[in-house]
Protein backbone atom coordinates (compact mmCIF):
# COMPACT_ATOMS: atom_id res chain seq x y z
CA UNK A 1 0.00 0.00 0.00
CA UNK A 2 2.84 2.33 0.85
CA UNK A 3 4.51 1.58 -2.45
CA UNK A 4 1.34 2.38 -4.40
CA UNK A 5 0.98 5.72 -2.60
CA UNK A 6 4.55 6.63 -3.40
CA UNK A 7 4.35 5.54 -7.03
CA UNK A 8 1.22 7.62 -7.72
CA UNK A 9 2.42 10.87 -9.31
CA UNK A 10 6.09 9.83 -9.05
CA UNK A 11 8.55 8.19 -11.40
CA UNK A 12 12.02 7.39 -9.95
CA UNK A 13 15.09 8.09 -12.06
CA UNK A 14 17.50 5.20 -12.43
CA UNK A 15 21.15 6.13 -12.00
CA UNK A 16 22.74 2.68 -11.73
CA UNK A 17 21.68 -0.94 -11.98
CA UNK A 18 19.66 -1.71 -8.92
CA UNK A 19 19.83 1.85 -7.51
CA UNK A 20 17.33 4.71 -7.63
CA UNK A 21 17.60 8.41 -6.84
CA UNK A 22 14.86 10.37 -5.03
CA UNK A 23 12.92 12.75 -7.24
CA UNK A 24 10.15 15.20 -6.27
CA UNK A 25 7.37 16.70 -8.31
CA UNK A 26 4.73 19.32 -7.51
CA UNK A 27 1.21 17.90 -7.84
CA UNK A 28 -2.22 19.22 -6.88
CA UNK A 29 -4.38 17.08 -4.68
CA UNK A 30 -7.67 16.32 -6.39
CA UNK A 31 -9.78 15.43 -3.36
CA UNK A 32 -8.68 17.14 -0.17
CA UNK A 33 -6.68 20.36 -0.09
CA UNK A 34 -4.37 21.05 2.84
CA UNK A 35 -5.85 23.46 5.31
CA UNK A 36 -4.27 26.90 5.23
CA UNK A 37 -2.97 28.31 8.49
CA UNK A 38 -3.65 31.88 9.49
CA UNK A 39 0.02 32.86 9.46
CA UNK A 40 3.46 31.33 9.50
CA UNK A 41 4.74 29.67 12.65
CA UNK A 42 7.26 31.95 14.30
CA UNK A 43 10.00 29.38 14.82
CA UNK A 44 13.72 29.64 14.23
CA UNK A 45 13.70 27.34 11.25
CA UNK A 46 17.13 27.50 9.55
CA UNK A 47 15.46 27.10 6.14
CA UNK A 48 13.98 30.58 6.50
CA UNK A 49 17.42 32.16 6.84
CA UNK A 50 19.24 30.35 4.03
CA UNK A 51 19.89 32.48 0.93
CA UNK A 52 18.62 31.39 -2.46
CA UNK A 53 18.30 32.77 -5.98
CA UNK A 54 14.64 33.78 -5.65
CA UNK A 55 15.27 35.91 -2.57
CA UNK A 56 18.09 37.77 -4.32
CA UNK A 57 15.74 38.64 -7.16
CA UNK A 58 13.03 39.71 -4.74
CA UNK A 59 15.45 42.17 -3.14
CA UNK A 60 15.39 44.17 -6.39
CA UNK A 61 11.58 44.21 -6.32
CA UNK A 62 11.51 46.28 -3.14
CA UNK A 63 13.36 49.24 -4.62
CA UNK A 64 11.38 49.12 -7.87
CA UNK A 65 8.08 48.97 -5.98
CA UNK A 66 8.98 52.14 -4.07
CA UNK A 67 10.09 53.98 -7.22
CA UNK A 68 6.96 53.05 -9.18
CA UNK A 69 4.74 54.08 -6.28
CA UNK A 70 6.33 57.54 -6.20
CA UNK A 71 6.07 57.86 -9.98
CA UNK A 72 2.38 56.92 -9.95
CA UNK A 73 1.66 59.47 -7.22
CA UNK A 74 3.45 62.28 -9.02
CA UNK A 75 1.85 61.55 -12.38
CA UNK A 76 -1.63 61.56 -10.86
CA UNK A 77 -0.89 64.92 -9.23
CA UNK A 78 0.08 66.32 -12.63
CA UNK A 79 -3.24 65.25 -14.15
CA UNK A 80 -5.20 67.19 -11.52
CA UNK A 81 -3.06 70.29 -11.97
CA UNK A 82 -3.88 70.40 -15.68
CA UNK A 83 -5.81 73.46 -16.84
CA UNK A 84 -9.47 72.64 -17.50
CA UNK A 85 -9.97 75.52 -19.92
CA UNK A 86 -9.53 74.74 -23.59
CA UNK A 87 -11.26 75.67 -26.84
CA UNK A 88 -11.96 73.58 -29.93
CA UNK A 89 -12.00 76.57 -32.26
CA UNK A 90 -9.76 79.45 -33.19
CA UNK A 91 -6.07 79.74 -32.43
CA UNK A 92 -6.37 77.60 -29.28
CA UNK A 93 -7.34 74.44 -31.18
CA UNK A 94 -3.74 73.22 -31.54
CA UNK A 95 -3.02 74.07 -27.91
CA UNK A 96 -6.08 72.11 -26.83
CA UNK A 97 -4.90 69.06 -28.76
CA UNK A 98 -1.44 69.32 -27.17
CA UNK A 99 -3.04 69.67 -23.75
CA UNK A 100 -5.22 66.58 -24.19
CA UNK A 101 -2.28 64.58 -25.55
CA UNK A 102 -0.22 65.47 -22.48
CA UNK A 103 -3.14 64.56 -20.23
CA UNK A 104 -3.71 61.08 -21.68
CA UNK A 105 0.02 60.35 -21.80
CA UNK A 106 0.29 61.26 -18.13
CA UNK A 107 -2.67 58.99 -17.31
CA UNK A 108 -0.89 56.21 -19.21
CA UNK A 109 2.24 56.83 -17.15
CA UNK A 110 0.23 56.60 -13.93
CA UNK A 111 -1.37 53.35 -15.06
CA UNK A 112 1.94 51.76 -16.10
CA UNK A 113 3.49 52.66 -12.76
CA UNK A 114 0.47 51.40 -10.84
CA UNK A 115 0.64 48.08 -12.69
CA UNK A 116 4.36 47.78 -11.99
CA UNK A 117 3.90 48.68 -8.32
CA UNK A 118 1.03 46.20 -7.91
CA UNK A 119 2.84 43.35 -9.69
CA UNK A 120 6.12 43.77 -7.83
CA UNK A 121 4.44 44.24 -4.45
CA UNK A 122 2.06 41.30 -4.85
CA UNK A 123 4.72 38.93 -6.11
CA UNK A 124 7.08 40.02 -3.34
CA UNK A 125 4.44 39.36 -0.67
CA UNK A 126 3.11 36.10 -2.11
CA UNK A 127 6.57 34.63 -2.70
CA UNK A 128 7.71 35.37 0.83
CA UNK A 129 4.39 34.02 2.11
CA UNK A 130 5.01 30.75 0.28
CA UNK A 131 8.60 30.58 1.53
CA UNK A 132 7.26 30.36 5.07
CA UNK A 133 4.51 27.86 4.27
CA UNK A 134 6.34 24.88 5.75
CA UNK A 135 9.07 22.38 4.87
CA UNK A 136 8.15 22.56 1.17
CA UNK A 137 7.85 26.35 1.17
CA UNK A 138 10.74 26.87 -1.23
CA UNK A 139 9.16 24.49 -3.76
CA UNK A 140 5.83 26.32 -3.51
CA UNK A 141 7.53 29.71 -3.86
CA UNK A 142 9.54 28.48 -6.85
CA UNK A 143 6.38 27.21 -8.52
CA UNK A 144 4.71 30.59 -8.02
CA UNK A 145 7.74 32.59 -9.19
CA UNK A 146 8.38 30.42 -12.27
CA UNK A 147 4.74 30.29 -13.33
CA UNK A 148 4.31 31.47 -16.93
CA UNK A 149 1.53 33.91 -15.96
CA UNK A 150 3.62 35.52 -13.24
CA UNK A 151 6.56 35.80 -15.62
CA UNK A 152 4.41 37.65 -18.16
CA UNK A 153 3.22 40.13 -15.54
CA UNK A 154 6.81 40.75 -14.42
CA UNK A 155 7.81 41.46 -18.02
CA UNK A 156 4.94 43.94 -18.34
CA UNK A 157 5.91 45.59 -15.06
CA UNK A 158 9.55 46.06 -16.07
CA UNK A 159 8.43 47.34 -19.48
CA UNK A 160 6.28 49.93 -17.68
CA UNK A 161 9.14 50.96 -15.41
CA UNK A 162 11.45 51.56 -18.38
CA UNK A 163 9.13 53.47 -20.69
CA UNK A 164 6.99 55.31 -18.15
CA UNK A 165 9.99 57.52 -17.36
CA UNK A 166 10.29 58.50 -21.01
CA UNK A 167 6.56 59.16 -21.34
CA UNK A 168 6.58 61.16 -18.12
CA UNK A 169 9.15 63.56 -19.58
CA UNK A 170 7.22 63.83 -22.87
CA UNK A 171 3.94 64.52 -21.10
CA UNK A 172 5.55 67.10 -18.81
CA UNK A 173 6.94 68.93 -21.84
CA UNK A 174 3.54 69.04 -23.54
CA UNK A 175 1.79 70.30 -20.41
CA UNK A 176 4.42 72.97 -19.77
CA UNK A 177 4.08 74.13 -23.37
CA UNK A 178 0.37 74.67 -22.86
CA UNK A 179 0.94 76.38 -19.51
CA UNK A 180 3.43 78.89 -20.88
CA UNK A 181 1.33 79.62 -23.97
CA UNK A 182 -1.98 80.12 -22.14
CA UNK A 183 -0.63 82.13 -19.22
CA UNK A 184 1.34 84.43 -21.51
CA UNK A 185 -1.44 84.95 -24.05
CA UNK A 186 -3.58 88.14 -23.98
CA UNK A 187 -7.11 88.04 -22.66
CA UNK A 188 -9.55 86.46 -25.07
CA UNK A 189 -12.72 88.31 -25.91
CA UNK A 190 -15.90 87.13 -24.27
CA UNK A 191 -17.38 84.15 -26.08
CA UNK A 192 -20.83 84.16 -27.55
CA UNK A 193 -23.53 81.95 -26.11
CA UNK A 194 -23.35 79.61 -29.10
CA UNK A 195 -19.60 79.13 -28.71
CA UNK A 196 -20.01 78.51 -24.99
CA UNK A 197 -22.62 75.81 -25.59
CA UNK A 198 -20.43 74.14 -28.23
CA UNK A 199 -17.47 74.04 -25.85
CA UNK A 200 -19.68 72.66 -23.06
CA UNK A 201 -20.73 69.78 -25.34
CA UNK A 202 -17.04 69.16 -26.01
CA UNK A 203 -16.40 68.99 -22.26
CA UNK A 204 -19.22 66.46 -21.85
CA UNK A 205 -17.78 64.25 -24.57
CA UNK A 206 -14.33 64.45 -23.02
CA UNK A 207 -15.73 63.58 -19.59
CA UNK A 208 -17.40 60.47 -21.02
CA UNK A 209 -14.19 59.39 -22.75
CA UNK A 210 -12.16 59.87 -19.57
CA UNK A 211 -14.68 57.87 -17.52
CA UNK A 212 -14.63 54.97 -20.01
CA UNK A 213 -10.82 55.09 -20.17
CA UNK A 214 -10.46 54.86 -16.40
CA UNK A 215 -13.08 52.11 -16.20
CA UNK A 216 -11.06 49.99 -18.64
CA UNK A 217 -7.85 50.60 -16.70
CA UNK A 218 -9.58 49.67 -13.44
CA UNK A 219 -10.78 46.39 -14.95
CA UNK A 220 -7.23 45.55 -16.04
CA UNK A 221 -6.00 46.14 -12.50
CA UNK A 222 -8.79 43.87 -11.25
CA UNK A 223 -7.64 41.10 -13.62
CA UNK A 224 -4.08 41.60 -12.37
CA UNK A 225 -5.04 41.05 -8.74
CA UNK A 226 -7.31 38.12 -9.52
CA UNK A 227 -4.69 36.25 -11.53
CA UNK A 228 -2.03 36.72 -8.86
CA UNK A 229 -4.38 35.43 -6.18
CA UNK A 230 -5.32 32.41 -8.33
CA UNK A 231 -1.70 31.41 -8.96
CA UNK A 232 -0.91 31.89 -5.27
CA UNK A 233 -3.73 29.56 -4.25
CA UNK A 234 -2.63 26.97 -6.82
CA UNK A 235 0.94 27.09 -5.52
CA UNK A 236 -0.14 26.97 -1.89
CA UNK A 237 -2.40 23.94 -2.40
CA UNK A 238 0.38 21.81 -3.87
CA UNK A 239 2.25 19.08 -2.03
CA UNK A 240 5.46 17.17 -2.63
CA UNK A 241 5.46 13.46 -3.29
CA UNK A 242 8.99 12.42 -2.48
CA UNK A 243 10.28 8.88 -2.76
CA UNK A 244 12.14 7.26 0.16
CA UNK A 245 15.88 7.47 0.39
CA UNK A 246 17.99 5.55 -2.06
CA UNK A 247 16.73 1.99 -2.23
CA UNK A 248 18.34 -1.17 -3.48
CA UNK A 249 15.96 -3.10 -5.69
CA UNK A 250 17.90 -6.25 -5.03
CA UNK A 251 17.12 -6.16 -1.32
Amino acid sequence: MIASQITKGFQPMTIAPGMTMPKSRMVVEEHELPEREGTAELTNDPRFFAENVVEKRLAAFEALAVITGIMAEESLKQTFELSKEFAWTGSLLVISIIQLAGFFIMVTVAFMDLVACAVLSLQLFYTIRLFTAGPTGFDKASRFYCDQRMWRWRERAIFGVKWSIVLFVVSTGLMLTVKFYVEGAPEVERESRKQHEAEYIGHQILATVVFAFFAILSYILYLLGREHTRVFNESYNTVDLISPLMQNDRA
